[in-house]
């Protein structure tokens, strides 16, 4: 009798064990579903990004057609896994974690050697104004305001080719400053990303869309993805009017902040006492991803290494469709202005140039995947 009354006694407090600690567990899981953010979908502008009150179905400022889109997400730019919010570097790769814009026809990733992955935006096509106009403060000659018509969609990176990307395709790693997967890959030369994309084409492991290939931007590309597409809100730079906000240029790149040279009017002694000063502030790059995205949740277009066009330097020839020019020249376009680079050299506008086989710690490039030329 004592002993079925012990084993009674048992079976008792193991249940009022397990129901106590299923308790706990439905309570925690609770607990861990109401700690998630709160997604809701919300209605914006197809054509220019507006956020659009419920029940409009068209943008009340540029009509265009209002759809669902989903919130941005807080997602790791290498490995894309979605971080809780409020971590600032992921807990399973390491990587820097950014602000994405998820958008239901942008999203393209493809996966490299050793699972890396480069993420791209689809662009869509439109019309917009290239170069500067005459009254825009910092311009120089040869940004002739003009109008360009693109009429094929095509997807370009969201960040710079990282050190990480280049290695998983290339196989080393020729960047001065090598702190990290995440840092944009520069001394890169024209040629040199040009072979990136070639190997990428040549590789069957890398789907691409039909008919398409991936190579540089054409400088018409560049600028319409720059200036945010036909989301734009006609910024001095890419994504604000605010250089600190959006760009890591000579001002902000280093330890302290640095107050840049007018670099136009300088004489030789000022530009190497400036260069002096920038190598003991520490001015470099900077991992991709650390300043706000533009309209398209492109990051870094202004600032932080410049950026190699397909195009050949030389001046616009006016409206065009569809444009890269000229037919030929002696060196290549760079856009985007870099860590080295004053506020003035960081606008959407400014234009660069250098000969193709040229290596710098300050150029790099950014992946496109473009229509394939007949």
């Amino acid at each position: 009798m004592k002993k079925r009354l012990c084993l009674l006694a048992l079976f008792c407090l193991s249940l009022v064990f397990f129901v106590t600690v299923c308790g706990k567990s439905q309570d925690s899981s609770e607990d861990d579903e109401s700690s998630k953010p709160s997604r809701k979908a919300m209605q914006v502008c197809s054509q220019c990004g507006r956020e659009c009150p419920d029940g409009e179905k068209y943008c009340g400022e540029c009509g265009g057609k209002v759809v669902k889109e989903e919130p941005p997400r807080t997602v790791c730019s290498q490995c894309g896994r979605e971080c809780p919010d409020g971590e600032k570097f992921c807990g399973e790769c390491g990587g820097k974690v950014v602000t994405e814009r998820p958008d239901s026809q942008d999203g393209l990733t493809i996966t490299l050697s050793g699972q890396v992955k480069l993420k791209l935006k689809k662009i869509s096509a439109g019309d917009f104004l290239m170069g500067s106009p005459e009254s825009e403060k910092g311009r120089f000659d040869g940004e002739t305001q003009h109008r360009v018509s693109l009429t094929e969609d095509y997807w370009l990176g969201t960040f710079e080719v990282t050190q990480a990307q280049w290695k998983a395709v290339m196989g080393d790693n020729p960047s001065a400053f090598k702190d990290g997967g995440d840092y944009p890959v520069e001394q890169v030369s024209w040629e040199d990303a040009m072979a990136f994309c070639e190997r990428l084409n040549r590789d069957p492991s890398i789907p691409k869309p039909k008919g398409y290939q991936f190579s540089l931007p054409t400088e018409a590309l560049w600028e319409y993805a720059c200036r945010g597409g036909k989301r734009s809100s006609g910024c001095l730079y890419s994504g604000g009017d605010d250089c600190s906000e959006v760009a890591w240029y000579v001002e902000n790149s280093g330890k302290e902040r640095l107050r840049e040279l007018d670099l136009d009017n300088a004489t030789a002694e000022e530009i190497r006492a400036f260069i002096g000063k920038m190598v003991e502030n520490g001015c470099q790059t900077h991992p991709c991803g650390g300043k706000s995205p533009n309209e398209l949740g492109l990051y870094d277009m202004s600032g932080n290494v410049c950026e190699w066009c397909l195009d050949w330097y030389g001046d616009y020839n006016g409206k065009a469709t569809d444009p890269q020019e000229p037919a030929s020249g002696s060196c290549r376009v760079l856009r985007g202005g870099s860590w080295s680079n004053s506020a003035r050299r960081c606008r959407s506008a400014y234009r660069d140039f250098n000969s193709p086989g040229l290596r710098y710690y300050f150029i790099g490039f950014r992946l496109a995947l473009v229509p394939v030329q007949e």
